[in-house]
């Protein structure tokens, strides 16, 4: 037969036991919380990475772009002036 005594010992060590396992389970909760947010710092790092890359990419074909444009303006004037030559050339074929 128990006791005041050992019943109020036996609510103490299921006490116990239930905080240290309240305990356990809150510290593994943590635990998953982290990686969980260190997973999500990756996953932004990464797509920080990729959108400087995204913007380095576009940067470098705006340059492109830009000095296709002037290299065909250039071109454009060259063609323009052997134009220009012939036609006087031509003049002068005539003549």
């Amino acid at each position: 037969m128990l006791t005041n005594e050992s019943t109020n010992d036996a609510n103490e060590t299921i006490n116990d036991e239930l905080k240290y396992a309240a305990i356990q389970c809150i510290n593994d909760a943590n635990e998953s919380l982290n990686d969980a947010n260190e997973s999500a710092n990756d996953a932004n790092d990464s797509t920080i990475d990729a959108n400087e890359s995204t913007n380095i990419d576009e940067a470098l074909i705006n340059v492109f772009v830009n000095a296709i444009a002037n290299a065909n303006v250039e071109l454009n004037e060259l063609i323009k002036g052997k134009k220009e030559k012939v036609k006087e050339k031509e003049k002068v074929w005539q003549h």
